[in-house]
């Protein structure tokens, strides 16, 4: 399937995301929205995350892959100017593409999706 093409500017960027969450909303995911990181954030259960804000000094805390195989978390960074960060004190930070590489942190405007596959989270970064 080709991939949508996405807007250049940020505000664009922002209406882009908020489309895709209401795509992603309609495909039976459960959606957590307005989700101010101001102190770190554990995600709990699979589904969709839309960032409203965040403070680089805090960042997201992932759920262990083995207790959720094959489920899928979307994380979306709808702030306008700040990345949203992912801690790996409990070793389970996404990982890029099934590779080793560990995903730090989702830019402003970014969307991340992964997927828990063989007791790891791999993804990649859209936008």
């Amino acid at each position: 399937m080709p991939q949508p093409q996405v807007p250049q500017g940020i505000f664009q960027s922002i209406q882009y995301l908020l489309k895709q969450v209401k795509i992603l909303a309609l495909q039976k995911q459960p959606t957590y929205t307005g989700i101010s990181i101001s102190a770190n954030y554990t995600i709990s259960r699979r589904g969709i995350y839309y960032i409203t804000s965040s403070n680089p000094t805090f960042g997201i805390i992932m759920p262990d892959p083995a207790l959720m195989n094959g489920m899928t978390i979307t994380i979306m960074n709808g702030t306008v100017a700040s990345d949203v960060t992912f801690s790996n004190a409990n070793g389970f930070a996404p990982k890029s593409r099934a590779t080793a590489t560990v995903i730090s942190s989702l830019s402003a405007g970014g969307i991340l999706q992964i997927v828990s596959v063989n007791n790891t989270w791999v993804g990649g970064i859209f936008v």
